[in-house]
């Protein structure tokens, strides 16, 4: 970069360039607007390392969370099949509750009042 600095204050000083009312010459306004440029894009750039960063900690993070949901939702899988393994046998019992006290009613002992 020294050596592009030399060319840059060789041109400046040979006087090619006018000056503008500020006391700058051309050059030394696109230089200056060089400068602020390259710095511009090394802050975009250390902005953007930094919330990549972000992201890929948040991408790990979140894939371990979604390892417990997937664990979780395995475990009410087996609870959900359980649970309707019991409502098969509760419907069966409730089923022979209403078939006999159906019988009751149809049917009444023998010395019981009907209706």
């Amino acid at each position: 970069m020294a050596g592009g600095k030399l060319i840059i204050a060789q041109v400046r000083d040979s006087n090619e360039f006018p000056m503008n009312p500020n006391g700058e010459t051309r050059m030394d306004r696109m230089e200056r607007l060089l400068e602020a440029y390259i710095q511009h894009n090394e802050r975009a750039h250390e902005n953007f390392e930094r919330e990549h960063k972000d992201l890929l900690t948040a991408q790990v993070v979140l894939t371990g969370h979604m390892d417990v949901v997937n664990v979780k939702l395995a475990e009410v899988g087996v609870k959900l099949a359980e649970v309707g393994v019991k409502l098969a046998e509760v419907t069966d019992k409730l089923n022979g509750l209403i078939g006999v006290v159906d019988d009751i009613i149809r049917r009444p002992p023998p010395g019981r009042p009907t209706g």
